[in-house]
């Protein structure tokens, strides 16, 4: 009698687990581009600053593709801020890759992430100061990917 019942409870527990629907949760919107530092964990509400050495060289950010996967590869611009940017073109940074007066990068064919790229000088050094350079994302030529409004901006604080 003992062995029937924990079969029929069995039974009960397994067939009632066996009827929760697996929701399958996928993004609708529009496609987008982020910078990946400005979605993490603890960032602040409006864009990070990462701190980067007076002549470091070429540094890269991640950058998502917020949508679905493009089968081609596509090409991002992305610009310096000139309102909030205080680092000189030339004598501090300069953009990867320019088309224009913007620097590019590419997301691979098949692929949700990049590298969005800036080489920063070596310039004169002024122990204490320091100056910053913010990117903005401005997503492809043709406006099929835009960017992100909350996520578009990254500041590099450049420690003279």
């Amino acid at each position: 009698m003992k062995k029937t019942l924990y079969f029929v409870l069995s039974v009960i527990l397994l067939t009632h687990t066996a009827c929760f629907k697996d929701p399958e949760v996928l993004y609708s919107g529009p496609a987008v581009v982020e910078f990946n530092a400005a979605i993490v964990a603890g960032a602040p509400v409006s864009f990070p600053t990462i701190n980067v050495n007076n002549g470091a060289g070429d540094i890269f950010a991640r950058v998502n593709l917020v949508g679905e996967q493009r089968p081609n590869d596509v090409t991002i611009l992305y610009r310096v801020d000139p309102t909030r940017t205080t680092a000189v073109e030339g004598t501090h940074y300069q953009l990867l890759n320019k088309v224009g007066s913007n620097g590019s990068f590419v997301i691979p064919a098949n692929r949700s992430t990049a590298e969005c790229g800036v080489r920063i000088l070596q310039s004169a050094p002024s122990p204490g100061n320091a100056v910053l350079l913010v990117l903005e994302l401005l997503g492809t030529e043709d406006g099929s990917i835009k960017a992100s409004e909350n996520y578009k901006r990254l500041t590099y604080r450049i420690m003279l």
